[in-house]
């Protein structure tokens, strides 16, 4: 089963979650502050929002199903997995990584922040279509894929940009 639906999300004030959904069912959480999670679902999505920072441990969305992160400060990011499906990452401060790990991969990558995207380390991703924006601070990001990729933007109000790829041909449609 579902833990929250889009219609009505969980409501929470918690410091940590740990979350397994081991059938069909979606994580729909609504934050009142900062949360570090750690979640599963075996065929469903995820949709986080929080009031302050979210720290995403770990995520994965099994079958077809996407993840979307919404933090009211910063978002840290351990390892967001979505397979072939679409991640959206939102944070009114900086998205920044939390572990070594590869930070997101997906088909597709929608990154925007408030204060910068990977300013501390660069953000490390697997995915084929991307695109980030910041209002200011730099972006950093180093994508591992050795295929073609699509950026759709990559865009900063003030800061810098380093992008960089493994191999392949990078696609700017901005």
């Amino acid at each position: 089963g579902s833990l929250g639906t889009a219609a009505n999300n969980l409501n929470t004030s918690l410091g940590t979650l740990d979350a397994a959904i081991s059938g069909a069912g979606t994580l729909v959480l609504a934050e009142t502050d900062a949360l570090t999670v750690t979640a599963t679902t075996a065929d469903g999505a995820i949709t986080i929002t929080t009031g302050g920072t979210l720290t995403a441990t770990a995520l994965t969305a099994g079958g077809t199903a996407d993840i979307t992160l919404t933090a009211g400060a910063d978002l840290l990011v351990g390892a967001v997995l979505a397979d072939a499906d679409t991640i959206t990452a939102t944070a009114t401060g900086r998205i920044e990584r939390a572990t070594s790990d590869t930070q997101f991969t997906a088909a597709v990558l929608a990154l925007t922040a408030g204060t910068g995207i990977g300013t501390l380390d660069p953000i490390v991703v697997a995915i084929p279509t991307l695109s980030a924006t910041s209002t200011s601070g730099d972006i950093r990001i180093r994508n591992l894929l050795t295929t073609d990729v699509t950026v759709t933007n990559l865009t900063t109000g003030t800061g810098a940009l380093d992008y960089s790829q493994a191999g392949g041909t990078v696609t700017v449609t901005h």
